[in-house]
């Protein structure tokens, strides 16, 4: 072969590979172009899925940078109403001022221990000007090559309100909003110091409230309470404690006080009561207090003698008050119903000339006067629909005209001076064959002075008029009394009602 020929294969074979070379270097390079769009493309996805993700949390997410807000996600912005502005604002502007120093050591503490987990709560400024309380933690991190602060927030706004109500339902009465009993103990012990000494506790007991209860029901009750709460608190300095520590008791907790200060006190508590009235009847309370010095004497020491001046006050006072309240209990119902004056009057007439046919001494026949006007105070608890109501009283009407004579009983035995006619006026409704009511007693069980006054009343209400029916004549009245004796009536009472009256 020549040598020309062995140049040209040579040429031809250089070229060839100039031109593999060529064609392996630009697949080389199409395939890295391929790969760096798929990388990015990739990239690209990632970001839009973090982006979703960031947007997408049901915490609020910021990051931090020299305390300024340099990125929010979605939630953040919809629910504060802050939108895009919310960036660039100082983070502590939009922090309750109680809450600054929490939040500072918090953040800091992050700086220091990237590990520590530490979890706060603070109220967080809506652009509407409201608070929010969240819960946030945080991390650190680099953003823009710059140190930065990731802060993940949990709205726990309705979780503190609860806790709030809880909390508050836990230490307070719920009837006035004064401290509870629980409250006033756990406050009893932290003021017991030197620095808050003298300590001045006092105690005052509502005089009453059973007898407001049962006489005009609990919603007259509660009023009695909630003013009474409100004339107390009118009476105390700002940093005075007081406290509902039980249905009818109130107790204070004062410091840095003195004996002068509590007789003060005291004088201007009862005046201001005095000249309240619940139903007519003046308000009255029985009050006492004791002062702590020194630091030997046990604070529950104090708190006794306090408590045992007040029952000795409400011990003074309560014979009168009850006697006053039990009148103006029964004016009211005469006051209101008329007709039950006159049929008082009339039956407990006629409670004193059955006592003189019996042979009754003048004590006696005093009791019975007593018993035959107070038999029907319990009325005054019943419903203008029952006692006005013209005709006959369905069964729901009966059952609440039935317990007259159990509200009878509980006003008139909360008095020393009534006490003793107060079985008999519940009785006096029960039959001598024991069909009666409230405890279907029989015969020689019901009280002497019930059976009597049961004759009484059956007689004066039959000859006088009522709503739903005309009254009958005496002889008639008496006939229908003789013809229930043994059944209704003590025979032997209804025997001397016909001495009485022939």
């Amino acid at each position: 072969m020549s040598s020309q020929t062995i140049l040209f294969l040579t040429v031809i074979l250089l070229l060839a590979v100039i031109a593999y070379l060529l064609f392996k270097a630009s697949l080389e390079k199409k395939n890295k172009e391929f790969e760096v769009n798929q990388i990015i493309k990739e990239l690209d996805k990632k970001e839009m899925q973090c982006k979703t993700l960031f947007n997408n949390l049901s915490e609020f997410v910021f990051v931090i940078q020299d305390n300024k807000i340099i990125h929010a996600n979605l939630k953040v912005m919809e629910q504060t109403g802050y939108k895009e502005k919310i960036k660039g604002i100082n983070l502590y502007d939009l922090v309750h001022e109680d809450d600054f120093n929490k939040l500072s050591l918090m953040l800091d503490s992050r700086l220091i221990d990237d590990l520590d987990n530490q979890k706060i709560q603070f109220r967080f400024k809506k652009s509407d000007g409201d608070f929010m309380w969240v819960e946030t933690s945080a991390v650190q991190l680099v953003w823009d090559d710059k140190a930065s602060m990731l802060m993940f927030l949990t709205d726990i706004t309705n979780r503190r309100i609860t806790e709030d109500k809880l909390s508050y339902i836990s230490y307070h009465d719920q009837l006035t909003g004064l401290f509870n009993r629980r409250f006033f103990e756990e406050e009893l012990k932290r003021v017991d110091t030197l620095r808050n000494y003298p300590i001045a506790i006092v105690m005052i007991d509502v005089n009453g409230l059973k007898l407001i209860n049962d006489a005009f029901g609990h919603a007259s009750g509660d009023e009695l309470i909630k003013t009474v709460s409100d004339l107390i608190k009118k009476e105390l300095r700002s940093d005075d404690i007081v406290a509902r520590i039980g249905g009818d008791e109130f107790s204070l907790i004062m410091t840095k006080v003195n004996e002068p200060d509590l007789i003060s006190l005291k004088s201007r508590l009862e005046h201001s009561t005095k000249s309240k009235t619940i139903q007519d009847i003046p308000i009255s309370i029985a009050i006492g207090y004791a002062l702590k010095h020194e630091e030997n004497i046990p604070i529950s020491q104090v708190l006794n003698s306090a408590d045992v001046m007040m029952y000795q006050n409400k011990l003074a006072q309560r014979a009168a008050l009850r006697k006053e309240a039990i009148e103006i209990i029964l004016h009211n119902l005469e006051k209101k119903y008329p007709e039950e004056q006159e049929h008082a009057k009339g039956t407990s007439y006629i409670c004193k000339l059955l006592g003189k046919q019996l042979g009754f001494s003048q004590t006696q026949l005093l009791e019975l006067l007593t018993l035959g006007y107070y038999h029907d105070i319990g009325k005054i608890a019943l419903q203008d629909n029952i006692l006005n109501y013209k005709g006959s009283l369905d069964a729901q009407q009966w059952d609440n005209m039935k317990r007259h004579p159990e509200t009878g009983y509980s006003i008139l035995s909360s008095s020393n001076e009534f006490a003793p006619i107060a079985d008999s006026v519940l009785s006096h409704h029960e039959r001598w064959d024991g069909s009666g009511y409230p405890k279907g007693l029989r015969g020689d069980e019901i009280p002497f002075y019930a059976r009597i006054l049961a004759v009484a009343e059956a007689y004066d209400a039959l000859t006088r008029d009522k709503a739903y029916r005309k009254a009958v004549d005496d002889e008639e009245a008496l006939e229908i009394i003789k013809d229930n004796a043994g059944t209704q009536f003590d025979p032997k009472i209804v025997k001397a009602l016909i001495r009485a009256l022939i």
